[in-house]
């Protein structure tokens, strides 16, 4: 299946889950690289910590580069989460919640997208892994896609 949404391709091979912006190169290992200072909070963010919700979050997190070659989706995920924090430290509020057998997180997946918000990685790596999210206020509920009737 080939998938092109907002310039990234989504590539779905037999036993393996790929999503690809760019060539791949040596399997299992997971890399996040920034060409430009992290992002700094808006002034004040840290004390309004508790203020900050996902909805509004995710979208305002633009990662320059995040790799991920030959991971489970489970580690994918938790990939997401350390590139969002290593530009914005109110990311420390990103939580999932796996409502979905452990098999299909354990199932792998490659990616490599450079400029993307927090948001589109999610729903790229949620498409490529036939998850689906919910984002709310507090936590990102990652479950099964629902079956068509």
């Amino acid at each position: 299946m080939i998938l092109n949404t907002a310039g990234f391709m989504v590539l779905r091979c037999v036993g393996l889950l790929m999503l690809a912006a760019l060539p791949l190169a040596s399997p299992a290992r997971a890399a996040v690289t920034s060409g430009q200072p992290p992002a700094h909070p808006p002034a004040g963010a840290e004390a309004n910590l508790d203020q900050v919700t996902l909805p509004g979050l995710l979208p305002q997190i633009r990662i320059s580069q995040i790799k991920a070659e030959d991971v489970s989706v489970q580690e994918a995920f938790k990939l997401l989460k350390n590139s969002a924090l290593a530009v914005d430290p109110r990311a420390v509020k990103i939580n999932f919640i796996f409502q979905c057998p452990k098999a299909k997180l354990q199932s792998r997946v490659s990616l490599e997208l450079r400029n993307a918000t927090a948001q589109e990685i999610l729903r790229t790596l949620c498409t490529a892994s036939g998850l689906d999210c919910a984002v709310e206020t507090h936590a990102i509920l990652i479950f099964m896609k629902p079956t068509p009737p």
